[in-house]
């Protein structure tokens, strides 16, 4: 019996872990971009804004739940990437990308303006000018 009391509140522990994870995710509307689908992502989407970062950078980690609340509120006038240098970089090299994170807007898939490191401010004034277009 004490076995199965173990097995039932691990699996309870699990479906509970599981349930306030994806509350508190919210929508999380950023696309995960790569070599293989930037250049289709920001051509294919009139007013794209990409977070260029890197899992073992301090201030990209700290940037990414800002990036995906302003993604749950403007979802539907800017869409959202993520391209993580930690699984590509040819992009990131071809856009002379020497500094994480990068935040770059594109419109009509070319490079409006970039915000580089963590500038909460910088970034919420480019997403500001961006849904004027």
């Amino acid at each position: 019996i004490s076995i199965s009391l173990k097995l039932f509140s691990k699996v309870v522990y699990i479906i509970m872990y599981n349930i306030i994870t994806i509350n508190n995710r919210g929508n999380n509307m950023v696309v995960e971009l790569n070599d293989n689908n930037f250049n289709d992502f920001v051509s294919e989407n009139k007013i794209a804004l990409v977070d260029f970062s890197a899992p073992w950078c301090g201030p990209c980690r700290a940037l990414k739940p800002i990036f995906e609340k302003l993604s749950d509120t403007y979802h539907e006038k800017i869409t959202f990437g993520g391209y993580s240098f930690n699984d590509s970089s040819t992009v990131g090299v071809k856009l002379n990308i020497t500094n994480l994170p990068a935040v770059i807007a594109f419109v009509n898939g070319k490079e409006l303006e970039r915000v580089v490191g963590f500038n909460q401010v910088k970034i919420k004034e480019l997403v500001d000018k961006l849904i004027l277009l």
